[in-house]
């Protein structure tokens, strides 16, 4: 879908329009001061000429968040609207918003956004302003790129709320995606099992509800994923281990875990913090002894047998799990069941022992 925004009676050809009024050849009649009646990445395109200083001033920041709503990944968002920095701004009496070029900064440098807590993000594909006329108008002509990726479905097991709202639900940018939580759950595999029926996108992240997915973590592990020459891929994680080494990049309880240049890699086991899979690609194995220990290996373990490979890849995040200074017996029960089901594979190196 292409989207003319403010419309008016001059739809852009092959557009679907949207105005106020209920001119000929507009689609969708609505005030765009409120929220837009179209779904989550729902355009390739959206134009906006002559129409963002239409809008009211305090809605500048409110427009922009639903073009990034609708825009697709790497969807175009094209406006061109009379800058400040000529008479065109002030002139018309329906204008209401005042754009210059600074004004489209706080959309694409991460400074701006973070200090002010701004949401969407794009890239400059162009930018600038239009010669001044005789008549003292010019124009900002913006051409952005969305930067966001494409959704994926995440599951989370948490028995605990307030850990979970503080962390994985307070990370940025997480309701974009398909969200599965399972509360109250005594067996985590079980969960996960129960969670991948649900899931609707092709890729599931599997994540503790104690982790924190900072700004810019779902297009980088698109990016991970799309740049991994291994396209038949099992598993994939943050955190993981080959022979005695280990692979990932992240923070795990204040403190950084690995090294960027470090991944990707392939390993033989990733801890379960993060489990990445291509849906119904897997069954969490329900009978470890365990409820939530030690199905990362096993899962890793699982494609291994049918020859697939697993990575630790590029996707940074905070991993704010308490301090353990010691295992319950349960660990040690289920580090001996997989001993006996993978006897193939010892000794198996994982994130917290080696089973052998």
């Amino acid at each position: 879908m292409r989207i003319d925004l403010g419309c008016g009676k001059n739809k852009k050809e092959g557009f679907f329009g949207i105005d106020i009024f209920p001119y000929s050849g507009v689609d969708l009649v609505c005030d765009c001061n409120e929220k837009i009646p179209l779904p989550n990445n729902c355009a390739d395109e959206i134009n906006a000429t002559d129409f963002l200083e239409h809008l009211d001033n305090n809605k500048r920041l409110h427009i922009m968040n639903e073009v990034w709503r609708m825009l697709k990944p790497n969807g175009i968002f094209y406006s061109y609207t009379p800058s400040t920095d000529g008479r065109g701004a002030f002139q018309d009496p329906t204008h209401y918003a005042f754009w210059n070029e600074n004004s489209f900064n706080y959309y694409v440098n991460d400074e701006y956004r973070n200090a002010l807590n701004i949401k969407p993000k794009f890239e400059v594909v162009e930018l600038y302003t239009t010669p001044m006329a005789k008549n003292k108008v010019c124009f900002v002509k913006a051409t952005l790129k969305a930067m966001k990726s494409s959704p994926f479905s995440i599951v989370c097991a948490s028995n605990n709320d307030d850990i979970l709202n503080q962390y994985l639900m307070a990370s940025p940018n997480v309701n974009e995606h398909q969200l599965i939580i399972k509360r109250n759950t005594t067996n985590v595999p079980k969960a996960y099992n129960e969670a991948m029926k649900e899931a609707t996108q092709d890729i599931v992240i599997f994540v503790h509800h104690d982790v924190s997915l900072p700004d810019g973590f779902f297009v980088q592990l698109e990016n991970s994923i799309k740049n991994l020459s291994d396209k038949n891929w099992g598993c994939l994680g943050v955190a993981g281990c080959q022979g005695t080494a280990r692979y990932g990049y992240l923070m795990n309880r204040n403190t950084k875990w690995g090294s960027e240049k470090s991944v990707p890699h392939e390993v033989e086991t990733l801890d379960e913090l993060i489990l990445i899979v291509k849906r119904n690609s897997v069954v969490f194995d329900e009978n470890i002894p365990s409820t939530h220990h030690m199905f990362g290996p096993d899962t890793c373990l699982q494609f291994r047998e049918r020859g697939m490979k697993n990575y630790s890849v590029l996707a940074f995040c905070t991993h704010n799990c308490a301090v353990h200074h010691t295992y319950p017996k349960d660990f040690y029960d289920s580090a001996e069941y997989l001993k006996k089901k993978w006897s193939q594979f010892l000794p198996i190196t994982t994130t917290c022992t080696v089973i052998k």
